[in-house]
């Protein structure tokens, strides 16, 4: 381009064309209506005048214009052609011998030529307006001059165009003579939120209005000579609203820092305008930076030395190809890449390894909005990758991140990272690795950081580092800090045996975190853990004490802890527990979070949906699993596989979910060892199955635990053998109240199915408050209750006091003798409303207190002995006591069926109880119907009272019937007044007030 007074050239006559045969090319449309161009071949010669929009920039630029030089070049684009005109400055005129006159419109003509110019289908141009200029001696770079026009056909084309200007231009002048690089920023003080001033854009030759589709934040302009010489100099920039201000930054030559001047003003970039800005003395400004523009630039920075004042900026995307990188250590002040990338960067080293090796320690640094490890922002570049390859144990930590380690008071924020971490598979060394951190113990916070990278320890025949954390966002935190909206997309892999903690997350926490807002949807993978203590696996965090995790995600992820059982030390199994959000929690709130459409799996014991074990003082409340499956051996549950003491989980929801392992399995909890709280829990529309025995709709087996508010509805309960309740598989000790058990199945094909607990078991009282089974099917092979089917202690040690108050099954559950072997068992076959087996070997007692049944009982084959009934089937006591009292049994012969039929006349069948023993028991105020009273089997010490006979019609409405039995009022304790039936108006029974 040549400077010149004239502001416009006329336009030139109509070129004469002479026309020879050509090739015409179809044009290529990809499926989005983009048309592909291919440069123009075979055509004939052809010239047309070009001039550019009025009223031109020069009046914002001290009276100067810029017009065509001899030999630049144009593209015009038509059909499937890109063909490229050049300017002969002695006609005024572009020419071109490959162009189509016979070609039909329209014509898209595009200053500078460039050859990936497309088309798309609303007649739009796509090209570039370049970040990086370069001054040739003109003052400013005229490949940046995007200007755009459109003829309908040849002889508009012909009669000359006129092309709209698609940028705003900048002037800078500068008094130094040594400044070789101007740069312009449009952000104020570094920010990810960053207007677009150069790179990919879409014209419309209509209007010249340009977006910006491309990366570049920032234009810079450099001289063809070295340095500048003091004068103007001008950059060309897209038109765009600066509302966060803008930064000019100078650099001068031999100098590693930069010198900028800002201001927060909003500033407009207008297009077919332009800004001059006063003259500049670089050598006189005070703000200094290192400001990134390519890889020579990231190198020179990675040799100075730190200082806590520093501030380093990226002004463009650096792509690192075919350089080495050392990662820098002590890193302290600012570094704000500005939401730009860094690409085909690699570092292998037996040290610390990653972009940056560590912060300083006891000094200040923020490491903000930097993506690495990609080159168009959605893919791995194939080449990043950060391996720490230590082949001998050191004694002494190695970590990897992005940032390998950070220490004082350290920010990290808006990372993104897509490359590779690694931990060689020969290393023996002790290694915590991370998608972005590796060791944290920084005073500051983690906030808004994802990992698309894979993150992997590779050392399978590793013996040292018991200890060893593998995270998708972190691997070891050793500081408090607050993790928040961090995310993990990439796959977490161990195979070293020693490493003790895997996260999706966070691997492990040695100090109090907050972690909210974060997720995981990668998966987390771990072939081998061979610890002597405490190792854990967690879709979210692997391992967290005294902290608070909320408003956490796992979706879509598979977490899978396939270390061989073998390899464990024995009686050791139970300590590689495996979560769907957390591996082993402990003294920690945990709140609003969910896991769903995920795989949890195990080989191992201590599997949970959302976490895998628990203990002292873990609060849970308000948390979701829902259309998950887990699996385990033992101790498996649809939310925490093994409450090892004191946990609370409060209103959480296990949904569409599958539960299976070997033996202690549960839809919420697989084992509640101690202190266990489970209070208004949701079991909805899941699969729960124990290969061996204690499955539960709750809890598969609960121990000294409180069990109130939970729900089991629309789910199946299985255990292979023995011991499946709708609330509890096989309980101690334990308390269950205001549950219910709806529209389930509750199977053990051995021994031992109740629609609220399979099997009390041992010493201690036991309390059934509350509770309903509604809309089920409950079965055994023997030892069926509506609400207990197995109450037993053994032994003089185990005395067994088992309380049910205000219990009930409607009308609509059966209670089912089954024989999946074909085979009736070979003594008693005890089923019933309440309790299938009462047996109390020793001083123990039951009380069966404001309670009915208004279930069925079926039995799908003829038993050498049948004891069925509405309270109690069998009941066998030593020197214990017993107490029915207030109970109501709508059992008659046509609801007792075997085989199909009617139950005949039997010694053990009744409508409150098959058979009691000769025990000083007390049967009380209980209501029945007439037809199954001669056959109670009392024996003699039995004292009834009060108790009367109901006519027929009485339970005909099941639906109503618990309702109308008051079921659950208060419980019945030792000092109240026993309450007694009437028959209201209806002819239904109801409790006296």
């Amino acid at each position: 381009m040549k400077k010149s007074l004239l502001i416009l050239a006329a336009f030139a006559a109509a070129a004469l064309v002479s026309c020879t045969e050509i090739i015409v090319e179809q044009p290529v449309v990809d499926p989005d209506g983009t048309t592909v161009l291919t440069p123009g071949e075979g055509g004939t010669h052809f010239s047309f005048s070009v001039i550019r929009e009025d009223p031109a920039t020069k009046s914002y630029l001290s009276g100067t214009d810029f017009l065509w030089e001899d030999g630049e070049e144009i593209s015009v684009c038509y059909g499937g052609s890109n063909v490229k005109f050049t300017y002969d400055e002695a006609t005024g005129k572009f020419n071109s011998d490959a162009f189509d006159p016979e070609a039909a419109g329209p014509f898209y003509v595009v200053a500078p030529y460039n050859a990936g110019i497309t088309i798309d289908g609303s007649g739009k141009i796509h090209t570039e307006l370049p970040a990086n200029q370069v001054d040739k001696g003109k003052g400013l770079d005229p490949a940046a001059l995007l200007s755009v026009g459109k003829a309908a056909d040849v002889a508009a084309l012909t009669a000359g165009i006129s092309l709209k200007n698609a940028f705003s231009l900048v002037k800078v002048a500068v008094s130094d003579s040594d400044v070789d690089r101007i740069s312009i920023d449009g952000n104020y003080s570094g920010t990810a939120i960053s207007p677009l001033l150069a790179g990919e854009v879409t014209v419309d030759p209509a209007d010249g209005s340009v977006v910006a589709t491309g990366r570049g934040t920032s234009v810079s302009l450099t001289s063809a000579g070295g340095n500048f010489a003091a004068g103007a100099y001008i950059l060309a920039v897209l038109p765009q609203t600066m509302t966060n201000g803008i930064k000019m930054v100078f650099r001068r030559a031999g100098e590693a820092q930069s010198y900028y001047r800002n201001s927060s003003k909003s500033i407009s970039f207008v297009r077919n305008a332009g800004i001059s800005f006063a003259a500049v003395s670089v050598a006189g400004l005070t703000k200094r930076c290192y400001y990134v523009n390519d890889a020579a630039d990231l190198q020179a920075w990675n040799v100075t030395s730190p200082n806590a004042l520093d501030i380093t900026w990226f002004g463009s995307d650096i792509d690192m190809d075919g350089e080495s990188w050392t990662p820098r250590s002590n890193f302290e002040g600012t570094l704000d890449a500005q939401n730009h990338r860094l690409y085909n960067i690699s570092a292998t080293t037996n040290d610390y390894c990653g972009f940056i090796k560590t912060t300083k320690d006891a000094g200040s640094a923020s490491i903000v909005n930097l993506i690495v490890g990609t080159r168009d922002g959605v893919n791995w570049d194939g080449v990043s990758t950060f391996v720490h390859s230590g082949s001998t144990g050191t004694g002494t930590w190695n970590y990897v991140g992005v940032i390998a380690k950070t220490m004082g008071a350290t920010t990290v924020e808006n990372i993104v990272n897509f490359a590779k971490m690694e931990v060689a598979a020969g290393s023996a060394s002790e290694t915590r690795i991370g998608g972005i951190v590796g060791n944290w113990d920084s005073s500051s916070n983690l906030v808004n950081c994802i990992n698309y990278g894979s993150v992997s320890n590779n050392a399978a025949d590793c013996e040292s580092a018991n200890g060893g954390a593998v995270g998708g966002i972190v691997g070891q935190v050793d500081a408090s800090v607050t993790i928040d909206g961090c995310i993990n997309y990439g796959t977490v892999f161990n195979s070293n045996p020693m490493n003790r903690y895997v996260g999706g997350v966070v691997a492990n926490s040695g100090a109090s975190l907050t972690v909210q807002n974060c997720e995981n949807h990668g998966t987390v993978n771990v072939t081998a853990m061979k610890v002597s203590q405490w190792g854990s696996t967690g879709g979210l965090i692997g391992y967290v004490i005294n902290s608070t995790v909320k408003d956490c995600l796992v979706d879509g992820a598979l977490i899978k802890n396939e270390s061989p059982r073998g390899s464990l030390a024995s009686g050791q199994e139970w300590r590689v527990p495996t979560g769907g959000l957390i591996g082993y929690s402990e003294k920690n709130t945990i709140k609003d979070c969910e896991i769903r459409n995920s795989s949890i799996t195990s080989t191992c014991w201590c599997v949970g949906g959302f976490v895998g074990n628990t203990e002292n003082a873990v609060l849970f409340d308000g948390c979701i699993v829902k259309d998950c499956s887990v699996s385990g051996y033992n101790d498996v549950g649809g939310f925490v596989g093994y409450n090892l003491t004191n946990s609370r989980f409060d209103n959480c929801d296990v949904k569409g979910t599958t539960v299976s392992g070997n033996e202690e399995i549960g839809g919420f909890c697989g084992y509640s060892k101690t202190s266990g709280v489970f209070n208004s829990c949701l079991v909805d529309d899941s699969e729960i199955s124990s290969s061996t025995d204690d499955v539960g709709g709750i809890v598969g087996w609960c121990v000294s635990s409180t069990v109130n508010g939970c729900q089991t509805t629309n789910s199946t309960i299985n255990a292979t053998t023995h011991y499946a309740g709708g609330i509890v598989g096989l309980a101690q000790v334990t308390t269950v109240s205001d549950c219910i058990v709806s529209g389930s199945s509750v199977t053990a094909p051995g021994t031992s199915a109740g629609g609220i607990a399979g099997y009390t078991k041992n010493a201690g009282s036991f309390t059934f408050d509350k509770c309903l089974v509604s809309n089920s099917t409950v079965k055994a092979k023997y030892n069926v209750g509506g609400i207990i089917g197995y109450a037993y202690s053994n032994g003089s040690s185990n005395v067994q006091n088992v309380n049910v108050f205000n219990c009930g099954t409607d009308a609509s559950t059966i209670l089912q003798a089954t024989y999946s072997d074909g085979t009736p068992p070979g003594g008693d076959c005890e089923v019933a409303g309440i309790c299938g087996w009462m047996r109390l070997q020793t001083t123990g007692s039951f009380r069966i207190v404001n309670c009915y049944c208004n279930a069925s009982i079926k039995c799908d084959q003829s038993m050498n002995t049948l004891s069925a009934g509405g309270a109690i089937g069998y009941c066998s006591m030593g020197s214990g006591t017993g107490e029915i009292s207030n109970f109501c049994s709508s059992l008659t012969s046509d609801k007792i069926l075997v085989n199909g039929s009617p139950v005949s006349t039997s010694t053990r069948v009744g409508a409150i109880c098959g058979m009691l023993p000769d025990k000083p028991i007390e049967v009380s105020n209980c209501y029945y119907i007439d037809d199954l009273t001669a056959s109670d089997t009392f024996g003699a010490s039995v004292v009834l009272s009060g108790n009367e006979a109901f006519s027929e019609a009485t339970f005909k409405d099941g639906t109503t019937v618990p309702a109308k039995l008051n079921a659950f009022v208060a419980s019945y304790g030792g000092s109240e007044t026993l309450k007694t039936w009437t028959v209201n108006g209806a002819g239904l029974p109801v409790l006296n007030d």
